[in-house]
């Protein structure tokens, strides 16, 4: 779980920094965005699957896939209106945001946590 959380999550937030940066760095940033997400999205997928019942994974698989399809629509129009203010102004959003998710990582789905949820210990 620590690579999922902390992978998936820095490579993101450094992805977004690296795009704020000339030339040579925002190809990597894109990179490094890109394998973040992919990163943490296994990490989220195969913890949903360990915790829904079999009979309720179609539908809670449906929810997700609903959902993130949601957040990606609303943070397109809001980067849409926030990119008329300049075009940083999306990319610092973006990063603030994910900067923001920093203390969920630290506290209650910290590694030590979620690891001993998985070896059925009481954190």
């Amino acid at each position: 779980p620590c690579l999922g959380i902390w992978g998936g999550h820095g490579l993101r937030v450094l992805g977004l920094a690296l795009l704020l940066l000339p030339f040579p760095f925002g190809p990597l940033g894109a990179f490094l965005v890109g394998g973040g997400g992919a990163l943490s999205g296994v990490h989220l997928r195969a913890y949903r699957q360990r915790l829904a019942p079999e009979a309720l994974l179609g539908r809670v698989q449906a929810g997700a896939v609903a959902l993130l399809s949601l957040g990606s629509l609303l943070g397109t129009l809001l980067a849409g209106g926030l990119g008329t203010l300049g075009p940083r102004v999306p990319l610092l959003t973006a990063l603030l945001g994910l900067l923001l998710l920093l203390p969920l990582a630290l506290g209650p789905l910290g590694c030590g946590r979620l690891l001993a949820l998985r070896e059925g210990r009481s954190p």
